[in-house]
């Protein structure tokens, strides 16, 4: 597996992604059914992340026989205290199959290695069990309950935060 920076070229892969419902329906992206709209969004993006280095991605992560698995990034939500919050978005056909578990263990290993992040966080709408457990099984604790708080796609749901801190490589 291996993560590359979100570029213009990734319009196919990314529309892919954004354009099926039932992989965004529990995420912050939005249901994108548009070639044109994607291309948009891609670009509002790209420039976000790009205005500030401290983010990590968003990054295309491509599999092992090289075929695109989803994405994942983490945004700096505080510089001084060196939190993150993480993110990550699966390609349907991969689910079930530990591409996440892995993407987010090279991310968080990538990001103990820059000594710059050290606390991360994480949301989880209840209902995404799956997800929620592979943040216990990458180390994460679950901190609280937010009711109410993913208001998306149509739904108002409860949201588990998790957080972990993170310590440099020796």
């Amino acid at each position: 597996m291996r993560f590359e920076l979100l570029n213009a070229a990734h319009i196919d892969e990314v529309f892919r992604l954004w354009s099926d419902f039932d992989t965004v329906k529990f995420t912050n992206w939005n249901h994108t059914p548009d070639l044109a709209a994607c291309s948009d969004r891609m670009a509002k993006v790209i420039s976000f992340y790009s205005s500030d280095p401290h983010h990590f991605g968003p990054y295309v992560i491509w599999l092992g026989d090289g075929s695109f698995g989803g994405m994942i990034g983490a945004d700096l939500v505080d510089r001084s205290m060196g939190e993150y919050d993480i993110w990550y978005i699966i390609l349907r056909d991969y689910w079930h199959r530990g591409i996440a578990m892995e993407a987010v263990g090279q991310l968080l290993r990538q990001m103990r290695a820059t000594n710059r992040a050290k606390r991360v966080t994480a949301s989880v709408v209840v209902e995404n069990t799956r997800s929620g457990k592979l943040l216990e099984r990458s180390g994460f604790v679950r901190d609280s309950i937010s009711p109410g708080a993913f208001q998306k796609h149509g739904a108002t749901l409860d949201l588990y935060r998790y957080s972990l801190p993170l310590h440099a490589t020796e």
